[in-house]
């Protein structure tokens, strides 16, 4: 098909299991503003601003980690219900493995 990109697609992250481990990508990262007191996710040629949640997930993540020592972890720390916590952080690493912002190890 002409026009097409042939390179691989990244799998959806919804299909990732929770033992799945993910990183940043290449030349993608974290960062912390301390003139405007925010986080955002730097990223060739853009960047997003990380809201409260996204960023107490994101510092997180470092290709060690899994999604379910993740989400344990946040559900602990907030004393909220596991599965709330869940399905957060797996709608949210679906978007950003669809932004390629992240990937599993």
């Amino acid at each position: 098909m002409a026009g097409a990109d042939a390179s691989p697609k990244t799998p959806d992250a919804a299909s990732f299991p929770e033992s799945t481990v993910l990183k940043f990508r290449r030349g993608t990262r974290l960062q912390y503003d301390r003139v405007r007191e925010q986080w955002f996710i730097q990223a060739p040629e853009r960047a997003f601003f990380a809201d409260p949640v996204a960023a107490e997930i994101l510092q997180l993540v470092n290709g060690k980690r899994s999604l379910t020592a993740l989400i344990d972890t946040l559900a602990a720390k907030f004393s909220a219900p596991r599965e709330t916590i869940a399905q957060d952080v797996l709608r949210m690493t679906r978007d950003l493995a669809d932004k390629q912002v992240l990937q599993a190890v």
